[in-house]
This record gives structure tokens, sequence and C-alpha cells, in this order.
């Protein structure tokens, strides 16, 4: 079944044709036109009197558009003005910097989110007139030293899939940075749409989800669970029901970092880089059952045929404690397992006056068979284990006169199921007769011992996913075609076992947003809502604001405010209560103020105070805790709300 969906910006076109009109002179490629332009932006955002100074920065090119940028700034150089425009006026970046400005990173708790909207919409409207029917806002979770909101723009009644650009506004109520980019989308006409079923059996069908094992760490110990999670490259197209491609995509070079499996979110989890010397590098294999450095590198060149000459040797500890020799050596570096001497990731650069005399030169990236050879000589203990990941084939990797890029991705199954992030990945790249390597082989040893669930007792995805009314919306997505209207799933992870939307360390999530649905009349309300806008509370969807605080809530607030750093100032079980005392001399360590209020310099602040006068002392005098009563009542257990109310105090009046 099809339907007609059709909207016209009316006011949108009119405004942009009315402005096109009223600036009839653009850039030519002489400059013409040049003063008339800069004077209309300048009286479109009023650049005050003060700004007295003006620099031409230039000019560039930007999805086909001439983008010119230029300043303002005050004689003294204490205020400038940057802005960027096109050549019809449209302003795409604006950014004020003021070296007398004190800006703090929890500003916005005391600012009106109101009226901060209100700045921002009308100083949006009247950069860019245009804008006005077509943009929405959308407060960010946090932003340093004012308010951020997102800028979403609907078209033809249908949203466009990412945000359009940003701004900030100041704790003064004036807005500081805004950067737009808005696509081009053609006007649809009398298009007929599919409609959502039609659309998500579509999408289960010719594209799906992944089903996958997701793994990190705490310190050494690797964690699996089994996830859903959505195809975020892939999309409908809502008129023909064709699979596209979300994004006008070329593949960038990558160049991978040298401790590969330090990242959490791919299978990652620290380990530890120590620099030793030769003899403490020998000492510490032999008491490992290690190969010696000697042999590892003799194994690389005889692989590659790099003849690496390494300039730097080094012996660190990667996640699960297995050990990685790293050989660096001008622009090529490469590293090895140091237990079974597999090759686990190379970087390595031939010149155009260079013949490249590599057996690398031998395989084709591009080519799955021959790059799985690849990886079997490089990785002889696992590179058999590793199969052709066939999903992440890029269809719109470049290739020109002068440049050329060829790979291949190869995935780790245990069930049938892939494991994210550990996955193998061969890149060669042609650039004017360069020639650069870059290759990833994880280790694969650590996950063998591991347990996993069984896919039997994996949640039915039709009820789970596709039953959802929100798993996919018609928006407008960017394609290599250019911009389309298309079906797109909305961005989830799915625990296939619990069926709970988790993070990347498998913990239930509220999606970022925290909302309390018991806090509606509660003396707390203004202050929890405040927190929660910048991203600090208890995930959720309830607060139960007089129920005690305990350690392990206190952590989760602490660490989202101060860091992780801040655990080692809570002594207490996660499950045992916190006293009003110990919450003010836990902020008083987050401050960094412990050895002012070790000083004996301090009159009793409460009568209920009887020594270390201090912590008390500071805290009531920045206005934190209550200094109208006589009393602080040390012992008592503090709730959740009187907790939360005591960190916005902090965070507002401790600069």
């Amino acid at each position: 079944m099809k339907k007609k969906i059709t909207a016209v910006l009316t006011a949108a076109m009119t405004a942009s044709a009315a402005l096109a009109a009223a600036m009839p002179v653009s850039f030519a490629a002489d400059g013409t036109g040049y003063e008339d332009i800069i004077l209309i932006v300048k009286n479109k955002l009023n650049i005050p009197e003060e700004y007295t100074e003006f620099e031409n920065s230039g000019r560039y090119e930007s999805d086909g558009k001439t983008v010119y940028s230029f300043s303002w700034s005050t004689e003294d150089d204490a205020k400038q003005i940057y802005v960027s425009c096109t050549g019809d006026g449209f302003i795409s970046h604006y950014g004020s910097n003021d070296r007398d400005r004190d800006s703090d990173p929890y500003d916005s708790l005391s600012m009106d989110d109101a009226k901060a909207e209100d700045t921002a919409r009308d100083f949006i409207v009247q950069a860019d007139p245009e804008l006005a029917d077509i943009i929405s806002l959308e407060r960010s979770t946090y932003s340093y030293g004012g308010i951020s909101y997102s800028i979403k723009a609907e078209f033809y009644g249908i949203e466009y899939y990412r945000p359009v650009g940003s701004i900030t506004v100041d704790k003064d109520y004036t807005v500081s940075d805004m950067n737009v980019n808005i696509p081009d989308v053609n006007d649809p006409g009398a298009a007929e749409y599919i409609d959502y079923d039609e659309a998500a059996e579509l999408y289960k069908s010719k594209i799906g989800i992944k089903t996958e094992y997701m793994t990190y760490f705490d310190d050494d110990t690797l964690n699996v669970f089994p996830a859903y999670r959505s195809i975020d490259d892939k999309a409908i197209d809502a008129v023909t029901g064709e699979v596209l491609k979300v994004g006008n995509v070329y593949r960038e070079e990558y160049t991978f970092a040298a401790n590969t499996a330090s990242d959490e979110s791919s299978g990652g989890g620290g380990g530890n880089y120590k620099e030793l010397n030769e003899s403490e590098m020998e000492e510490t294999a032999v008491l490992n059952g290690l190969i010696s450095a000697d042999d590892a590198l003799s194994y690389i060149n005889e692989r590659t045929g790099l003849g690496l000459e390494p300039d730097n040797t080094s012996l660190y500890t990667a996640a699960g404690r297995r050990y990685v020799y790293s050989f660096a050596g001008g622009e090529d570096w490469v590293e090895i397992d140091a237990h079974n001497g597999d090759i686990i990731s190379l970087h390595a650069v031939i010149e155009p006056e260079e013949k490249d005399t590599t057996k690398l030169a031998g395989y084709g990236f591009g080519d799955s068979g021959s790059a799985k050879l690849l990886i079997e000589r490089l990785a002889p203990s696992n590179g058999s284990a590793f199969e052709y990941d066939d999903q992440e084939k890029d269809d719109t990797a470049g290739e020109n006169e002068t440049r050329k890029t060829e790979s291949s991705e190869f995935i780790y199954k245990v069930n049938g199921l892939a494991l994210n992030g550990v996955t193998a990945q061969l890149y060669k790249y042609t650039d004017n007769g360069r020639i650069r390597y870059n290759l990833q082989i994880p280790s694969i040893e650590v996950y063998k011992s591991a347990e996993y669930a069984d896919p039997s007792s994996f949640m039915d995805t039709g009820e789970l996913i596709y039953s959802d009314p929100m798993f996919a919306e018609l928006k407008y997505i960017d394609t290599p075609d250019g911009v389309k209207a298309a079906y797109i799933a909305n961005s989830f992870m799915k625990n296939a076992v619990t069926g709970a939307e988790v993070n990347y360390r498998n913990e239930e999530t509220d999606g970022g947003v925290i909302e309390y649905s018991d806090i509606a009349g509660h003396w707390a309300e203004d202050t929890a809502k405040r927190l929660a806008a910048s991203g600090i509370g208890f995930e959720g969807g309830v607060l139960v604001p007089d129920a005690k605080v305990t350690a392990g809530d206190v952590k989760e607030i602490m660490s989202e405010v101060f860091g992780s750093r801040t655990e080692k100032y809570i002594e207490k079980a996660d499950n045992e209560t916190i006293t009003r005392l110990e919450a003010a001399e836990m902020l008083i360590k987050c401050e960094g103020l412990d050895a002012v209020a070790a000083m004996d310099i301090y009159a009793q602040p409460y009568s209920d105070i009887e020594t270390n006068y201090g912590t008390t002392a500071i805290l009531k005098g920045y206005g934190v805790i209550d200094g109208s009563v006589d009393t602080f009542r040390p012992n008592d257990a503090l709730t959740r709300a009187e907790f939360l109310q005591l960190v916005y105090n902090t965070l507002v009046n401790i600069k």
C-alpha cells in the first residue's frame, strides 16, 4: 500500500527568494561584490560598533559552493567575531571570543532554559531568515559554559535524519557559536511513499539487524554478552523499496593506533605499557614463556619482506594479559603477539621513488581469497579462524587515475555469530605512487575460553524489534546519489537474552536521557531536572527522592561530575548509607580544597560541629550548605534528593 505525503515549505521558499532578491550581488571569482556581502552580513548580525578591525580570512570550496570567511575584532583584540558565509549571504558559521569572558563547565545549571532557547532561535532566524520555518532545536546533554542545542531541520514535511548544525548560548544569553550546513533537498512533488508496515517488512527481509557477541574488559577480565544491534549505514528507499547506502561515503585512510586492544567498546580494556630495556625484556620473555624480541623481528621480516630495522622496540601487556612486542622504524611499525608470534598490526609506507619489494605486494587486498591467505601468512596460529565479512564490503571505496583503495574485513565467530570488534582489517592505499599498508589482525586467544550465551536463549526479534512502531522512521538521508526520502532504523542495542536496551558494557540505559516520574511537586524537582538536563542523575526513570542515598549512588553521581578518580574518597560498601558530613568531606576533596580545609583558621560554623571546622565552614561560606541555621546534623543519613541538591549547590557556587 502506498500513501501520498505532500508538504510544501512555502514560507521558507519565499524567505529564500526574498533574500536572494535583496542580495543580487554575489561573490565572483575576481571578488566582485565583496564589500556588499560584508555589509549585508554585518547588518544581519548587528556587529557592534566597537568591532572596528576587519580581516579577510580567504575562501574555500564546500559541497560545490564557495565559502568566504572573515572576522571583526576590537581595537585591543580582546573580542573577536568570526563568520563564514556563502556567496548569497547564507551564514554557515558564527563564533565569538572574549578573552575576559568567565566560563564554568556548569554555567548551564543556573540558566533559564526557555530564555536560552529563545535566544538561540532568534539568532538563527536573524542570521539566516530562510531557516525560520524549517528548524527545531534539541538541547544537548552537556556543553561547556552554557547551553548547546542541536539544530534539526524538516523539508517538505519530512525530518532530515541528523542535525544540520549546532548553536551555543552563554550564561549571559548571547550566542558564542553557531554552525549550520543545510543539505540540498529537491522538491518531491507528488511522490508516493510506501507505508511503515511495508517498509518494516522490506527492512526485515533486505537489511535485517546485527546479532553478535559484544565484548569488553574489566581490568583483565573478559566479559561477553549477546546483542541485537541496528544497522545504521543502510535504509529502505521510501519510493522504490530498494536498499540505500546511508552517507555520501568515500572511505578515508585508516591508521590503526599502536595499542589497538585498549578500546573498551571494541573488545579491549586497558593493558599496561612499560618501557623495558633489553635485559628486562629478555627476563620478562623467559619468565612468561614468550618468544624473544630477536625471533619476533625475524618472523616479521620473513613474513612481510619489509626489512624492518627498528629504532625502537618495546614490550607491553594488552587486554587479557597478552604480551605484545612493538617495533618501530621510520614511518613503519609492526606489533606481534609475544606468546605465539602472530602479527597483530602493521603500518608501512612505500614512497613513489621506491619499488615495492615487500611480500605484501603479492596479495590482492580487495580480493577476499587472496587477503585471507595473507592473514594466514602473517598470523599462522589464528589467521585461519577469521571469516570474510561480506556485510562490510564497501562498494563506494574510491578509485581514480591517481588514487586507489583496496580493502577487506574478516570476522571471528562463535556459535555462528561475530564477536564485535574482533575484526581483521586489511587496507592498501595508493596515492600518486605512494603506497600505504594498514593491517590489524587481533589476537583471539583470550576469546577462546570465554563463556557465550547459547543462541537458543535469545529473544524473538519479531516481537522485540520489528513490532516496535518506532523501529524505523521516514527521514531524508544522505546517499551517494544525493538526498533521498527513506526509512531508516533508529539506532539501538538490546541484550538478546533480556531484551533490555544496553550500552557497550551491558548496562541498562535509557538512551542517555535522564527523566523521573516521581518528582512532580517535590521540593527538589527543579534541581533534579536541571542536573538531568546536563546529564547528571540516576537512570531508571525514578529518583525515589526521599530514600537514603547509598555509597553506590554517590559513586555513580560523583564519577559523572568529577571523574572516576573520586571513588577513592568513598570507603564504604555500595549498599551503605552516607551521612551529611561524609558527603561534605567528599565534595571538599573533589574540589581540591581538603588542604585548605585542614588549616586551623576557622571559627566553629555549627554548634554540632566540634572538630575539623574547615569542611563545613568552607561549604557554608560558598553557600553550598545552609548558613541560616545553627546545626548541621553531621551524622544524619542523606536522602537522594538532598545529595543532588548538595551537588547542584557545589557546581553552581564553587567556581
